[in-house]
């Protein structure tokens, strides 16, 4: 990318694109010149790394990663964060933190360090994580990546103020970000103000809906706000929106379930109670599949809990509240994200409260 914005919010944007560099304006030609031979040497040297990556090969690809970065081969700097990027995926932050303290010898790489705390929260150390953490961003305040990993950090730890305030301080940096408008806006929903949730899916929906990094999930959440307030024309527009996103992928269990919610919302605001609750009643079937996963109780629950605020108590609710509560309130974490779900409807939220292990066990 080549641009006259030399501030920090821009640039920072400007790398979560993954860019291969960023040229500021003015320059030369010499210059752009050594950028692309160098990101093209780059390309060539990770070339069968990234062919693996996108046959979904990943435990090849980070194998792969790994003996090119032992090797200190070409672009093993590139290949030690390929590799331990994928590391963390393959769920082995063990070995992931092995390349990243490699890397942290030859210097204090800011990514190398946040890579470091990722790889210990990963692993269970979420205190040694947060150590981490605070001493990186003490030394570099404006890093975004970092808050967004200690929100994380902060809600795991029970402390949800201040891991939104985290989460505002990484939107506050780059306030541009459409994958961080909708992270901000999802941890809002849950654990802080809808208003402030609303605002911030609005505007990560406004700028970023055809994007790839665009999370689906904050259109559902917009939705729930939407139907809070009443607002029929915005509620109807996400639905569309939805409709639009699934037809592009009709195979998508996860899109198919998120039309729906949208769907019984916008039949409840036109008055359709027959379907609404005819299409809420599939979803409970649907809720005893074994794809049927946390995000798609959590969303279930909400609307279950906005049907009971509109006076439509289905039969058996609270033993498909149960049953729900019973598989997925596994941790701490997952008990308060169910029992947030459920918002206003205290009776609901009791049943919760009765199968989480936490709350049984303090």
């Amino acid at each position: 990318m080549i641009s006259a914005e030399a501030g920090h919010a821009k640039v920072a944007e400007a790398a979560e694109a993954a860019l291969d560099a960023y040229l500021i304006k003015p320059h030369t030609a010499e210059a752009l010149r050594q950028r692309l031979l160098e990101a093209r040497t780059r390309k060539r040297a990770l070339k069968d790394v990234f062919a693996l990556i996108d046959k979904q090969a990943y435990v090849e690809a980070a194998e792969m990663c790994q003996v090119q970065f032992e090797a200190r081969g070409q672009a093993w700097l590139q290949a030690a964060r390929v590799g331990a990027e994928l590391w963390l995926r393959l769920g082995k932050p063990q070995a992931a933190q092995r390349m990243f303290d490699a890397i942290l010898e030859i210097g204090a790489i800011p990514w190398a360090r946040l890579g470091v705390a990722r790889s210990q929260y990963d692993r269970g150390g979420t205190s040694q994580a947060r150590r981490s953490l605070e001493s990186l961003l003490n030394e570099q305040p404006g890093y975004s990546d970092a808050y967004d990993v200690m929100a994380r950090v902060l809600l795991d730890q029970g402390l949800p103020d201040e891991a939104l305030a985290a989460s505002r301080e990484a939107l506050s940096i780059t306030p541009g970000s459409v994958a961080r408008l909708v992270k901000h806006g999802l941890l809002a929903f849950y654990y802080g103000d809808p208003g402030e949730a609303g605002a911030a899916l609005a505007r990560a929906t406004r700028f970023g809906l055809g994007s790839k990094v665009f999370d689906l999930q904050g259109l559902v959440l917009l939705g729930l706000v939407q139907f809070d307030k009443g607002d029929l024309r915005g509620l109807a527009q996400s639905w569309r929106s939805m409709t639009a996103a699934r037809a592009a992928v009709l195979g998508s269990d996860r899109l198919r379930r998120f039309e729906a919610v949208i769907g019984v919302m916008k039949l409840l605001l036109e008055r359709n109670v027959t379907d609404a609750v005819a299409q809420t009643r599939d979803l409970i079937r649907e809720s005893r599949d074994p794809s049927f996963e946390l995000e798609a109780a959590c969303n279930l629950l909400a609307l279950l809990s906005r049907l009971t605020r509109h006076e439509l108590r289905l039969e058996s609710l609270d033993q498909d509240v149960l049953v729900l509560a019973q598989r997925f309130a596994v941790s701490r974490t997952t008990c308060e994200l169910l029992i947030k779900s459920l918002q206003a409807d205290a009776s609901l939220a009791g049943a919760r409260h009765s199968s989480c292990p936490v709350e049984r066990h303090p």
